[in-house]
């Protein structure tokens, strides 16, 4: 073991053993215990005195009253980033694919390749093969088809993404055994270390 691992064990243990002695000094200051509550005045009739007095009954800590870690904390929120990165990317580079071929080609039906999402389909159906020679149709069809299922992936991703939300995991590592847990606390206006157990 090198020196700077045991200057960092050492202040770790002095951390742990201030933060034990704070605690354990804080559960043996006496609180000083309120006054009893008064008891009504007795009740008084011909016969005899009654009077009333409130029960008291001892408040026992059982194991249920432990503390509960919840070692992850789970976030959602909307839109749900990956989701819509990924059908954008879908979207946008299917379509700039077919928009550059619907550009340049001399074919009056790949000019519907401007429309997003319907536009492949709406070609495929139009091909015109019947009145011009149709060299390399299967390949165009093949290439038509994945585009339209690109871009219609691509959308509907983008539309889910609005839909389902994104949870985001933080996972918190605790420190100790069954009779010592050291865990990062967080809540309103307090952060911090907290120790539970029983000493």
């Amino acid at each position: 073991m090198n020196s700077y691992s045991i200057q960092l064990t050492r202040c770790g243990t002095m951390a742990l053993l201030t933060t034990l002695t704070s605690l354990a000094s804080a559960q043996e200051t006496n609180v000083p215990t309120p006054p009893p509550s008064p008891t009504p005045p007795a009740l008084t009739t011909t016969e005899t005195t009654t009077s009333v007095e409130p029960e008291t009954t001892p408040v026992v800590l059982g194991a249920s009253d432990e503390p509960v870690i919840d070692t992850a904390t789970t976030q959602s929120s909307v839109p749900n980033r990956p989701l819509l990165i990924t059908g954008s990317i879908f979207l946008v580079g299917s379509y700039g694919a077919s928009a550059i071929v619907g550009a340049i080609s001399d074919r009056s039906a790949d000019e519907k390749l401007f429309y997003p999402v319907v536009g492949p389909w709406m070609d495929l159906s139009d091909r015109g093969c019947d009145t011009r020679s149709c060299s390399n149709e299967t390949v165009n069809k093949v290439l038509l088809i994945g585009s339209g299922v690109g871009q219609g992936l691509g959308a509907l991703g983008m539309l889910l993404s609005i839909v389902i939300p994104e949870k985001t995991t933080q996972n918190w590592y605790l420190v100790g055994n069954n009779e010592l847990v050291v865990a990062p606390q967080l809540g309103a206006n307090m952060t911090g270390l907290a120790a539970f157990g029983s000493f």
